[in-house]
């Protein structure tokens, strides 16, 4: 039995479902009819428990949602308003891995999988990609997975849509059959003379409301009352016209009354259902908001890892499957190739002269492990470039994570599911290729550097791993924006390069700090992992913005400044202090440039003033038309690098509370500050000096901007994605309003230092 009560889900201002009652008993089929917007889809989703319910109650027989969700979902098939099907792999791919998530053993899976297609007469095509398949075909293959598993409850939105007559027909028996068995059906759709063939019960919506409801018989028979009822004058006065035409001598005649038809009571429940209230309960229980837990606990996500295994060794065939199909891994392996020949022709022809220089202080082995980095980064690159080619961001991209997020996986498992395959096949497609390399260099006599290979093989994973827990953090903060929202991956891919290339190169050049330096790369992973936790959530991943109006966006957010008034004073008071420790501390030692600075700071004794500079204008020496063009490229590029900077600063800081944006404005402030204690004569001053006010100021402001983005990690009312999302859609539009001309004015700074003075 499916039983729904005071159902209610609002999206922003618009309410979808206003005070649903729904039940269906086991081996009863209801279908739900309404107009497109009525709210339909919208309370499958929530009975499906990927919407949260603003306030309602569901029950699926003694299991209670959202309490006994997990085990909902092991006896629940749905079949979704559009197949979606994943184009590249086979009918008996595809079939084989839902059935696998929902728990069917293999030898049931296989046979049931062959009965369905020859009963749905697909078992000819079976060997051929879903993407060739029709729209009916695919209707069918999305209805054998919801039924590979003989689902207690069933709900199907608009099944036999895009279906012929005959295939709608076969498919009307099928839902009987599931009917027959005892399961539970709900069944969407705009076609009322289907609904006629095939419902036990029928209720129909308007406006996020139930209008009316029962099994036809009792629809038409209060349709027939009504009609009754309101025919009471046109039946008075046929009969008076027909007393008349028998006086006449014309022969009394009674035109037989027709049941009502399933459309007239429809259009009727819809023209007059506009206004009605939600249905009373008196004496039932008030509709409650049933808690929802917030995110993944960091424990919980952390043992969760003790049950991958298991789904790691389904995932991994059928999604190697996937991309070779596609024909990624085909164009890989050439250009992998190609830089391979590289190193081979590097290896034989460009051997450096020992001695004295670079080759003395790194070493041949520094040298020679050097060549292997264009392989790597190359070999990794392209690898990123089509993982995602599967996972949550091709499913979000394609419209099939409905799907996904009905099957039976915890929340834990749907990440795992996106990060774990991606970072396995980069371990051993990085490490196969960079071990290729290294044999190349052995072969031709250079030392291949063995033991950096289980280096390179960890920081393919950490990246990988990186990467792949980027985008479900772009998702759930900017669900909006679709496959968009996991670009957030390439706009971490900064913090990726200092968290995992800065170790690798150390251990290139033989530091002995490099094995310390994987704790940064392992931390910022768990710290990343821990964040994408906590803000877990299949509506946000679900969310698709259809209900939210897109506003006018403005270049100056009043509204952000003011929220960011505390943000922004504390970081102007620190880098206001900081600059003027610096600026007492040149003053107290009386010196005048750094090598004075750092004399003084040693014990020594300070020189007297330098020659040259002044923060005022400069002279002015206008060079020749190359060198102004290329001053302009450089301050273009200069602007375009802060602003970048400032960003990978804020990301990288996001994960330990901002603690390290502070120091590094602290630090910022008190450089600036001993430099502008120089003194006017001091070297360095002029433009660069106004340059380096500018980074300090833009830096300032990125700090202040970002404040509350850490807060809002720990602290603040209401759920911690939606606290982080309103942070995030802040910090960005005073970025834009605020940080970005200070970028472009850095740009004009250093256009003018290297053109005039």
């Amino acid at each position: 039995m499916i039983s729904i009560l005071g159902l209610e889900k609002a999206f922003g201002s618009v309410l979808a479902v206003r005070g649903v009652d729904l039940q269906v008993e086991a081996g009863q089929l209801l279908v739900l009819l309404g107009q497109n917007g009525a709210g339909k889809s919208t309370t499958l989703r929530c009975a499906g428990g990927i919407l949260h319910p603003d306030a309602g109650q569901i029950r699926f027989g003694e299991l209670r949602l959202p309490a006994d969700l997990d085990a909902v979902r092991r006896r629940l098939g749905v079949v979704a308003d559009q197949a979606r099907l994943y184009g590249r792999n086979t009918a008996v791919e595809y079939l084989d891995h839902f059935g696998y998530l929902y728990g069917v053993p293999e030898p049931e899976r296989s046979r049931r999988i062959q009965e369905l297609l020859e009963r749905f007469d697909l078992l000819a095509e079976s060997g051929r990609p879903l993407a060739t398949f029709s729209r009916g075909m695919a209707q069918k293959v999305a209805l054998i997975r919801a039924t590979l598993h003989r689902p207690d409850w069933l709900f199907c939105d608009e099944p036999t849509s895009g279906l012929d007559p005959v295939a709608a027909a076969e498919m009307r028996a099928y839902l009987a059959e599931q009917r027959d068995r005892g399961a539970a059906l709900i069944v969407t759709t705009h076609i009322l003379g289907e609904a006629e063939l095939m419902a036990d019960r029928v209720a129909i919506m308007r406006q996020g409301r139930i209008v009316t409801q029962g099994s036809l018989a009792e629809l038409r028979r209060g349709a027939a009352q009504r009609r009754r009822e309101g025919a009471e004058l046109v039946r008075w006065v046929r009969s008076e016209a027909q007393d008349r035409m028998a006086a006449a001598g014309v022969p009394r005649f009674s035109p037989p009354e027709k049941p009502p038809s399933l459309e007239s009571i429809y259009l009727t429940a819809i023209s007059v259902g506009e206004g009605l209230a939600p249905p009373s309960r008196a004496g039932q229980d008030p509709p409650l908001r049933e808690p929802v837990g917030e995110g993944i606990r960091p424990r919980q996500m952390l043992a969760s890892l003790r049950g991958q295994p298991a789904l790691l060794r389904h995932l991994l065939p059928f999604y190697v499957s996937s991309w070779w199909r596609r024909g990624d891994l085909s164009w890989v392996l050439y250009l992998n190739a190609f830089v391979l020949l590289l190193i081979a022709g590097a290896s034989l022809f460009g051997s450096l002269p020992a001695g004295g220089g670079i080759t003395s202080r790194l070493g041949r082995g520094s040298l020679d492990a050097g060549l292997l980095l264009p392989l790597f980064f190359m070999t990794f690159a392209l690898l990123e470039s089509i993982k995602t080619s599967i996972g949550l961001w091709w499913e979000k991209a394609q419209g099939s994570l409905e799907v996904l997020l009905y099957a039976p996986l915890d929340d834990p498992s749907l990440v795992w599911m996106e990060v774990l395959p991606g970072a396995v096949v980069s371990v051993v497609w990085v490490t196969a290729w960079l071990a290729g390399g290294m044999a190349l260099l052995a072969l031709f006599g250079r030392p291949a550097p063995w033991s950096l290979l289980p280096v390179f093989a960890l920081v393919a994973l950490v990246t990988a791993y990186w990467a792949a827990m980027g985008r479900i953090l772009g998702f759930l903060l900017f669900p909006r924006e679709g496959a968009a929202g996991g670009a957030w991956s390439f706009l971490l891919s900064p913090v990726s390069a200092a968290v995992a290339d800065l170790p690798l190169a150390l251990f290139v050049v033989g530091s002995p700090l490099a094995p310390y330096s994987l704790l940064v790369p392992l931390a910022a992973c768990l710290a990343l992992t821990v964040l994408v936790g906590v803000s877990f959530d299949r509506e946000r991943l679900l969310d698709a913005g259809v209900t939210r109006r897109r506003e006018r966006r403005r270049w100056f957010a009043g509204f952000s400044l003011r929220a960011h008034a505390g943000g922004l004073a504390v970081a102007f008071l620190a880098a206001l202090i900081a600059a003027g420790a610096g600026a007492a501390l040149s003053a107290a030692l009386g010196v005048h440039s750094w090598a004075d600075l750092r004399l003084a700071l040693a014990g020594g004794h300070a020189g007297g003033l330098p020659s040259g500079g002044g923060f005022g204008p400069p002279s002015v020496h206008l060079h020749g038309g190359v060198n102004l063009a290329a001053a302009a490229l450089a301050g273009i590029t200069a602007g375009l690098a802060l602003a970048l900077a400032l960003l990978a600063v804020n990301f990288a800081a996001f994960f330990l509370l901002g603690l390290p944006e502070l120091v590094l404005l602290l630090a910022a402030g008190l450089l600036w500050g001993a430099q502008a204690g120089f003194g006017p004569a001091a070297p360095l001053a002029g433009w660069l000096g106004v340059g380096g006010g500018i980074v300090l100021l833009a830096l300032t402001l990125n700090t202040g901007a970002a404040l509350p983005i850490y807060s809002a990690l720990v602290f603040g009312a209401g759920r911690r994605l939606d606290r982080l999302r309103a942070a995030w859609a802040s910090y960005f539009a005073l970025y834009r309003s605020l940080v970005l001309p200070c970028c472009a004015a850095f740009g004009l700074a250093v256009i003018a230092l290297l053109a005039v003075g």
